[in-house]
């Protein structure tokens, strides 16, 4: 089933607010604020914060009390910026950069001063930015239903930014789509519409929405991202509620639900279906869309006690570019012996935010290079995770394949672009490729089309080789040409190394079938070994057809071989060079001949030594 995140919209299916019908209001009055702290983007006890001119940033402020409560008072404090010709802040917390400078971001509540966050404005220009939307969105939009767009600005020094709402959303029909300010569509009639956006002079890639005539039958609700277990006294497990459409289509509910408890002195949810336990027993939530209920869903809790945190990284790196952003996961082993993602019940904190900072959901940004500390602390428990900010400095040989062939030598910083091809941009994030699709013409829309990479890394998990393809997606809403895709293919590979010789490699092959019609060229998997024995190396390709290697040569860093097909006709070249501390690693390419009036074809591959 398809899935998509889904906003309701309160005229036409007739929500209310949303919230709990178990949800408390505080009773701590003012005399009795302990403290007021701003944080920015979620990041608790920062002193400091960056982002580019003419765009903006929430901050948030939260108070605490004696009774160790605490309540975001984000749209009720004074807040005050330093500097206004600088940076300017609104009364709902969203800072916007006016010009290069500094300015400290501060907020004022109940007579209390918070703590003070300088906030630096650089002058990085806007590159472009693209709209994002659930990779489960296949364009169909129910009549009366909406979901939330988000625009992403990417800036000459690489830098990233949520710019939802500096944009302008644009719909080529309102009486189809409609989109707010805050980029929510919703579906008004039915039909197609295009949904597209502008910011400082550039404009985004389109949206095509169809908006059909489905209706809701029944809503569910599970647990998110997760198994539905006991949950411990003290915390929290997380529930969406998804529904189901007259067409079959499952949509992911994440607004305009009314969450209801049937015991709130056992357990309590909030109006984002977060539930808490309170005291040890069994309990149902339910869960109403419009007029449509769910079936209740039991919730037990359990006074087992924390006794130890373990923390853990993506691929269980420890090693983080700098610049990069790194999630952790805290999983909790209780007294009963079962273990519980606690991630968003613990206190994380960095014993040096000059070198790296976490936010409340324990997600590491690498500040500057050097070593730091990060802490979960939940009660009297905690775990610490050491953490290597590194300036992730690489040399890449890249060979780009597409209408021609190019190559490239360069050394790159993590955030650093790779290659600039036709409409394609491939950046360098240290541990991870981030590709970019976006025309730079005049009255023609580019997006990707679908992307996959075959990535090396070496012990710092710093990609140091990989091969590829982009498929990229050309049309223009002025009719200038028709619409058609491309597929371009790349690989490379850090400062080389000597072929080990003796030594066989093997490794995944991207190969290409050519186009019957204005599809884009289908990608697959194949395979391509190699044999270095002395006096005598040979290789096999296996993928659409198996071509073997004539007239192999290995000259040191390089292996270059002239390629046959069963019926001893030649389909083209292969190229490869090895790198790697000792070689262990190599990847290549092999551009096909044209052949019966077909265009010429090509292949990109990454072995590992056997």
């Amino acid at each position: 089933m398809r899935k998509l995140l889904v906003l309701c919209s309160l005229i036409i299916l007739g929500c209310n607010s949303g919230t709990s019908t178990s949800t408390s209001t505080s009773t701590a009055t003012t005399n009795n604020i302990v403290s007021v702290e701003v944080s920015y983007e979620n990041i608790s006890g920062t002193s400091a914060a960056n982002i580019p001119t003419q765009s903006s940033s929430p901050f948030s402020a939260t108070a605490y009390f004696e009774n160790k409560s605490k309540r975001d008072v984000t749209k009720e404090v004074n807040w005050l910026s330093s500097d206004p010709a600088v940076a300017t802040i609104n009364d709902t917390g969203v800072a916007k950069g006016i010009k290069e400078g500094t300015a400290t971001i501060m907020a004022l509540y109940k007579g209390l001063k918070s703590n003070a966050i300088d906030l630096s404005i650089s002058e990085a220009r806007l590159w472009r930015f693209n709209i994002d939307f659930s990779s489960d969105f296949s364009g169909d939009l129910p009549k009366g239903v909406s979901f939330p767009l988000t625009a992403m600005a990417t800036y000459n020094d690489m830098s990233q930014k949520e710019a939802t709402s500096d944009v302008v959303w644009h719909t080529s029909d309102p009486n189809i789509v409609s989109v707010d300010a805050d980029g929510v569509v919703r579906g008004i009639n039915l039909g197609k519409a295009i949904i597209t956006a502008t910011f400082n002079g550039k404009e985004s890639n389109t949206l095509k929405v169809t908006v059909s005539d489905a209706v809701f039958t029944k809503i569910r609700i599970q647990p998110n991202e997760s198994i539905l277990h006991p949950i411990p006294v003290g915390f929290t497990q997380s529930m969406v509620v998804v529904g189901t459409l007259s067409d079959g289509v499952e949509l992911e509910l994440r607004d305009g639900i009314v969450w209801s408890v049937e015991d709130d002195a056992i357990a309590t949810i909030t109006n984002l279906g977060v539930v808490k336990a309170h005291n040890e027993g069994e309990t149902t939530i339910g869960a109403q869309y419009g007029s449509i209920k769910s079936a209740s869903l039991p919730i037990v809790t359990t006074t087992v006690s924390l006794g130890e945190i373990v923390l853990s990284a993506q691929r269980g790196v420890h090693h983080l570019p700098k610049g990069n952003k790194l999630q952790l996961q805290a999983i909790g082993t209780f007294s009963d012996g079962s273990k519980i993602d606690i991630t968003s019940d613990t206190l994380w904190s960095s014993d040096d935010e000059s070198i790296a900072i976490v936010s409340n959901s324990g997600a590491i940004l690498g500040v500057n290079i050097g070593q730091a500390s990060i802490t979960a602390t939940f009660a009297n428990i905690q775990a610490d995770f050491n953490i290597d900010v590194n300036r992730a400095l690489t040399s890449f040989e890249i060979v780009t394949l597409g209408s021609s062939t190019s190559h490239s030598s360069k050394t790159v910083n993590s955030g650093d672009i790779l290659v600039e091809d036709r409409d394609i941009t491939l950046v360098y994030r240290g541990d991870d490729i981030e590709v970019f699709v976006q025309s730079e013409a005049q009255y023609v829309q580019a997006s990707d089309a679908g992307h996959d990479f075959i990535v090396k890394r070496d012990q710092e998990n710093n990609i140091v080789g990989f091969a590829g393809y982009v498929k990229v997606y050309r049309t223009s809403k002025e009719h200038m040409y028709d619409d058609s895709f491309y597929t371009t293919f790349f690989s490379a590979n850090s400062t080389r190394s000597q072929a080990d010789l003796g030594s066989n490699y093997s490794g995944e092959l991207f190969y290409s079938a050519l186009p019957k019609d204005e599809k884009p060229l289908t990608v697959k998997l194949g395979r391509v070994t190699l044999s270095l024995n002395e006096g005598d190396p040979a290789c096999t390709v296996s993928g659409r057809d198996v071509y073997t290697c004539v007239d192999a040569e290995v000259n040191g860093q390089s292996f270059m071989s002239k390629l046959y097909d069963k019926n001893r006709r030649r389909q083209g070249d292969l190229f490869v060079k090895f790198y790697g501390d000792s070689g262990e690693f190599a990847s290549g390419y092999i551009y096909e001949e044209a052949y019966q009036g077909n265009a010429k074809k090509v292949d990109v591959f990454i072995l590992t030594k056997q």
